[in-house]
């Protein structure tokens, strides 16, 4: 796939619609490409560009597109100079989308919006938190909405906003919600693919990034798990947070040389982490969206490193996190993992996939009906499909 801001120079052509895909990040990333490949699919009334908007966190994204064949249009030429042609943009993230003069469909490139933002240090009184990504100083900018559009994935998420706002949102579900429910039948096919031997089970541990996380709050744990659990038994695979490596950069690596040494695999930053979620035996992760997603699969879930005073009081990431039981460092890991897995433990956050999603098997054809809408050009006709998940090449060093 390649997209370049050469487009522009082609002549119009009518019934011809021009999208923008602005990539913050590279979770953003990774959110958006499927659903590019799935909008592009089969269609060419709408011709796609790419462009990496100001972001704390997006170093090494135009490598990344680059990588894969997708050139980018610069953010101030887009801005001052090129906006004007282009009839829609989808985001992830919220960074300099006040600047565009187009519709704007934003999306979520997490489950849900159920972290607190942020609160920085200050000498000012402390304030009530939002949700993450649905604060009214996000989504109003000037006396307007910044988003035409804001895909959610759950009611709840669209309850928690401001009536006002509420007008331009659109509950269609979650793309990796589908994802995995699509393929959890896949689960044994996966592990023979990541190389799991019969018999043996699969620990998969997650970290978010910020201030508090696994990484940062339970910084021995990889290494225990790849050192305490029988090596004939147990495959440990880390699922790691892409701006765990724009912080940490090399000493990431170093920081995990031991583990890698004691058999530890990483999931590469730009591969489909969800196929080893499948897979798994287990779950061990903090507040995240992945352990969240991990109660689709047939895992049992632990956590490590909770924030709670990160997450936002009365959601379901809350509640999850007082479900799950919590992986402590004075008992053995094993004896633990077991304990976890009866069925009395893994009954009490069972039904929490259900907040997940409010369209669960729809978010293609719900967003691909909504763009298409705000274009005014006709939907293809063949069914709306997210592309299918690859086996992730897994790092052990």
């Amino acid at each position: 796939m390649k997209s370049s801001g050469r487009i522009l120079l082609r002549p119009e052509v009518d019934g011809v619609r021009r999208g923008l895909i602005a990539v913050h990040t590279i979770p953003c990333a990774t959110r958006l490409l499927p659903i590019y490949q799935m909008l592009a699919d089969c269609n060419p009334r709408i011709m796609w560009s790419f462009t990496v908007p100001p972001d704390d966190y997006n170093s090494g994204v135009r490598q990344f597109l680059a990588e894969r064949g997708i050139e980018t249009i610069k953010w101030s030429r887009l801005v001052d100079e090129v906006q004007g042609h282009f009839d829609i943009a989808l985001a992830a993230a919220w960074g300099g989308l006040d600047k565009l003069r187009m519709p704007v469909v934003k999306l979520s490139h997490g489950a849900l919006h159920e972290k607190a933002t942020p609160r920085r240090a200050g000498a000012g009184a402390e304030m009530p938190r939002h949700r993450h990504g649905l604060s009214p100083e996000r989504m109003i900018r000037d006396g307007r909405t910044v988003a035409s559009r804001t895909v959610l994935s759950h009611d709840n998420d669209l309850a928690a906003l401001d009536p006002v706002l509420r007008a331009q949102a659109r509950v269609f579900g979650d793309p990796v919600v589908d994802q995995i429910s699509a393929h959890l039948h896949q689960r044994e096919h996966y592990r023979r693919q990541l190389d799991i031997p019969t018999g043996a089970r699969l620990v998969v541990v997650t970290s978010t990034a910020g201030r508090s996380c696994l990484w940062l709050d339970r910084p021995e744990l990889l290494y225990r798990l790849t050192t305490e659990l029988p090596a004939e038994g147990y495959r440990v695979v880390a699922v790691l947070h892409p701006h765990l490596r724009h912080v940490f950069g090399s000493q990431l690596d170093v920081a995990l040389r031991t583990s890698f040494e004691a058999g530890l695999r990483v999931v590469p930053a730009d591969q489909d982490w969800v196929v080893p979620l499948i897979a798994a035996d287990w779950v061990i992760g903090d507040h995240g969206s992945v352990l969240h997603y991990a109660t689709l699969t047939d895992a049992t879930l632990l956590t490590a490193g909770f924030a709670h005073d990160e997450v936002a009081l009365g959601t379901a990431r809350a509640t999850l996190g007082g479900l799950v039981p919590p992986l402590t460092a004075d008992r053995a890991l094993e004896e633990q993992l077991i304990s976890a897995a009866r069925p009395e433990v893994v009954a009490r956050y069972a039904s929490e996939k259900a907040h997940l999603s409010s369209r669960v098997g729809h978010f293609a054809a719900d967003l691909r009906r909504e763009v298409h809408s705000v274009l005014g050009v006709p939907e293809p006709g063949v069914p709306a499909r997210l592309p299918g998940l690859t086996i992730p090449s897994l790092l052990s060093r």
